[in-house]
């Protein structure tokens, strides 16, 4: 009796986690090569924001783009961009830009972060390493590592975190940091804070993999194009 008991409370926590899990994510549903070219561009968004914040600094730019990109409504800004990369007739893997259609693309982005900077009065260090690690992809591919090539694994653990409520799963962390806070190292406290939302970002990934198989030949043919040569200089002010 106590086994059944055992088991069914196993089976009851496992749902009742799928599905806490699921009502933190994006209520919207997309193409998956919409989603793949979203975060191409949010990639290239936040490098070039590193860049301007960092003044040659990078680490001090990864920091502050972290705490500006993981305080934004990143739900609007996805679907907002999709809209837009949808009038634009955007190709799969941002094939076809220009620097105007790339303007009109992110406009809802750089909006957004303009918005934002105006009303930030102090920074953090601990909410500055938590945005860090949320939006860090190479935590939550691992399983698959050796399965797939760099650039579709990254672009497959990008899409996974683009699905999930990025300010919910913050505050969560950042509660348990906040009762952890006499335990150990900020870094070491973070990461066990982050169990959770590792666990469903992981699980996730794996289902966008089975989702981009079929475009695995694409990938291969794409021809990596660096950041600077596609994203101009953003219009971003206070910086």
């Amino acid at each position: 009796m106590k086994k059944i008991f055992y088991i069914l409370s196993i089976m009851v926590f496992s749902c009742w986690t799928v599905e806490a899990a699921d009502n933190y994510k994006d209520p919207n549903q997309y193409i998956i090569t919409d989603e793949s070219n979203y975060v191409i561009f949010m990639y290239d968004l936040k490098n070039s924001l590193i860049q301007q914040f960092g003044q040659g600094n990078e680490v001090e730019g990864e920091m502050r783009a972290a705490l500006v990109i993981g305080n934004l409504n990143l739900f609007d800004i996805k679907n907002k961009m999709i809209l837009n990369m949808q009038k634009e007739h955007l190709t799969f893997l941002v094939s076809n830009l220009d620097s105007e259609k790339i303007e009109r693309i992110t406009k809802p982005f750089i909006q957004a972060v303009n918005d934002y900077i105006s009303t930030v009065k102090s920074i953090e260090l601990s909410d500055s390493f938590i945005h860090m690690y949320m939006q860090t992809p190479e935590f939550y591919g691992k399983p698959w590592i050796d399965d797939y090539p760099k650039h579709v694994l990254h672009n497959a653990e990008s899409i996974a975190i683009s699905r999930f409520d990025n300010k919910y799963w913050f505050n969560k962390i950042k509660t348990c940091y906040n009762n952890n806070l006499q335990t150990g190292d900020m870094i070491d406290i973070i990461a066990k804070c982050s169990q959770e939302y590792q666990q469903v970002v992981t699980e996730e990934t794996g289902k966008i993999l089975q989702q981009l198989e079929p475009y695995k030949q694409l990938f291969e043919n794409l021809h990596q194009i660096s950041p600077e040569q596609i994203m101009p200089p953003l219009n971003i002010k206070n910086r």
